[in-house]
């Protein structure tokens, strides 16, 4: 999409929507594959010549929880904010003076969907979790202890100093 049809809607309070259906193959993994269609808005905001542009995509994870290992889905939802420019003496000029990323518009028409791509990359849960009070697996007999308390000693002893345990028992 050419950048001036963009501004355009953006002018006209409407932010640009769009959707990808279909990914790249790579991105699935054993342990994570991202569910298409991934929804994205684009709005821009005109200053001199250079544009803020924010993006703001929504897509979910099909993965496992870090904790419990439970199949999961995340849903994510990140915005991100770009400084545009037409040309790369102009992009040397902002680089340093601002803390968004600063792009240079490619005239491509899957340009748009290629930046909400990364912004998928990029922001791919580390360490995704089934909720926030996920208590694990037992590190002992692998029990799901979301599911209930196993009856495993919660006294784990390293066993480098094993041999001191017994140092302080009463006699």
């Amino acid at each position: 999409m050419d950048l001036s049809k963009l501004k355009d809607l953006t002018l006209e309070g409407r932010p640009y929507k769009a959707e990808i259906l279909k990914g790249v193959d790579s991105i699935d993994t054993d342990d994570l594959s991202i569910i298409f269609p991934i929804h994205y808005e684009v709005s821009v905001y005109a200053t001199h010549d250079v544009w803020t542009l924010i993006v703001t995509v929504n897509y979910a994870v099909q993965t496992n929880c870090s904790r419990c290992l439970k199949e999961m889905v995340d849903k994510v939802s990140v915005t991100s904010e770009f400084l545009v420019t037409e040309t790369e003496e102009d992009a040397k000029l902002y680089s340093g003076q601002t803390e968004d990323e600063v792009i240079i518009w490619q005239k491509r028409d899957s340009y748009l969907d290629e930046l909400a791509m990364s912004i998928v990359i990029t922001s791919l849960p580390i360490q995704p979790l089934c909720s926030e009070d996920c208590k694990g697996l037992c590190p002992i007999c692998g029990n799901d202890l979301n599911k209930g308390d196993c009856h495993c000693s919660n006294q784990s002893v390293d066993s480098r100093f094993a041999a001191l345990q017994g140092l302080f028992d009463e006699e």
